[in-house]
């Protein structure tokens, strides 16, 4: 299989900017003003550079080598790392915050307890999980990220795995 960011197929998923739900954290503090975040599963790395142009540290990670490397071209005050979420190549306690738009919810069970269990030993005590996953039954009405080509079937771009309601094509894990 094609990796997706080696093609147009992440703009399905893909935000030109911050998403809402980041945004709202931020305002409404619950995410705090300044420390280190990991985004897992990162892709190009757009909430990651809000967060550094408002001094947190910012670690991004992902499974695909070609969204990395898109990500340092586009991004390089932040540091970007081809990894795998069940196996995250951090520190004991060593990020304030983690955030995940879309790869919890690609995994299997076993794989989410190695993925819980990685983030607990890499957030410190009080650290904070942004977590979005979509439903597993696709969405009647959904705005369709900025970037996505205007062929989006009904402007649905929610997935559930492993076929990506928008695409009709198997998702990408992270």
């Amino acid at each position: 299989m094609t990796d997706p960011y080696d093609s147009d197929v992440y703009r399905w998923w893909h935000h030109s900017g911050p998403t809402p739900e980041l945004l709202a954290a931020i305002d409404d503090r619950w995410l705090q003003p300044r420390g280190t975040v990991a985004d897992i599963g990162c892709g190009l790395g757009t909430e990651l550079a809000e967060l550094t142009a408002r001094g947190w540290q910012a670690i991004g990670l992902d499974s695909s080598a070609p969204a990395v490397r898109k990500a340092r071209a586009l991004h390089p005050a932040v540091t970007f790392i081809h990894a795998d979420v069940r196996a995250l190549p951090l520190s004991d306690a060593s990020i304030d915050a983690a955030l995940d738009r879309g790869c919890y919810h690609y995994l299997g069970n076993d794989d989410r307890n190695r993925y819980a269990r990685e983030l607990a030993r890499a957030l410190r005590p009080g650290g904070r999980l942004l977590l979005r996953a979509v439903a597993p039954e696709p969405a009647t009405t959904s705005p369709k990220p900025d970037s996505a080509p205007s062929s989006a079937p009904g402007g649905s771009t929610t997935c559930a795995p492993p076929t990506c309601q928008a695409t009709q094509r198997s998702c990408p894990p992270c």
